[in-house]
């Protein structure tokens, strides 16, 4: 397709019934999360892990901390936090208790967002 004289209509097809998918349950957790913790949207940004295909951020606002990570690599990464890692975190797409002492296993092509205690 291309874009026609002055409109992109033909490249942006109207969805006649959407449907709800993995993504849009994805998405709309993201968008809770983002709506209910402070620090994502007010927070400082600091980086903890980043590589080519690996990252993990903070944002950290009024002492809540909130960490990121992204693995875009098809294999397991063992990311470690550098002195950073101490106690446990609260997976807030999972609801689980995450150990962080040791660094942490990030499956292919996984994703996290945690809150540290």
């Amino acid at each position: 397709m291309k874009k026609g004289q002055g409109s992109d209509d033909a490249l942006r097809p109207e969805l006649a019934s959407p449907e709800w998918n993995e993504l849009t349950d994805a998405i709309a957790s993201f968008a809770e999360i983002h709506k209910s913790h402070k620090a994502l949207t007010h927070g400082d940004y600091k980086s903890i892990v980043l590589t080519n295909r690996q990252l993990v951020f903070e944002r950290e606002f009024e002492g809540e901390r909130i960490w990121i990570g992204l693995n875009a690599e098809d294999k397991a990464y063992h990311a470690h936090f550098n002195g950073a890692d101490a106690g446990t975190a609260t997976d807030l797409l999972r609801g689980e208790q995450v150990p962080l002492n040791g660094g942490y296993q990030m499956p292919p092509f996984g994703y996290f967002i945690w809150k540290l205690s």
